[in-house]
């Protein structure tokens, strides 16, 4: 048995409290949110080339404005495809809205729940995933 004095010895440090507060992130989550993230980003930057309404590439790492957020999730949940031209299947749009709103909640204090369906702010873009699953 440890003496009382050594029992509760160790100190911890920020660091440590840091590291613990961000939990266990499986490494095939954190592949996916990954993807997820860079998948959008592409998309982003390929879009604000072509086109004057632009979408923020940051737009997960920084705090904007839920309409904002919403316009351009819609967007990509309709122009999205895969770099072979075919549009993704439902599974993988939502896949990858998912892995955006766990980096967003990885960067973020307190991000908005854009798949929260209870979230009238994000009624248009779950409009848009139902039309848009049901055509896939």
């Amino acid at each position: 048995p440890l003496s009382p004095s050594s029992r509760f010895n160790r100190k911890v440090t920020c660091e440590d409290i840091d590291k613990a507060s961000k939990g266990c992130v499986p490494e095939n989550t954190s592949r996916s949110t990954g993807w997820a993230l860079r998948t959008f980003q592409a998309w982003a930057r390929q879009r604000n080339e072509r086109s004057g309404d632009l979408c923020p590439v940051d737009l997960f790492d920084k705090s904007y404005a839920p309409d904002v957020m919403c316009n351009c999730l819609q967007r990509f949940v309709l122009e999205a495809r895969r770099e072979d031209g075919t549009r993704y299947p439902p599974k993988t749009i939502y896949s990858i809205l998912c892995g955006l709103l766990r980096h967003s909640r990885l960067v973020q204090d307190d991000p908005p729940n854009f798949l929260d369906r209870k979230d009238v702010r994000f009624k248009k873009l779950h409009g848009t995933c139902d039309v848009a699953f049901r055509e896939l």
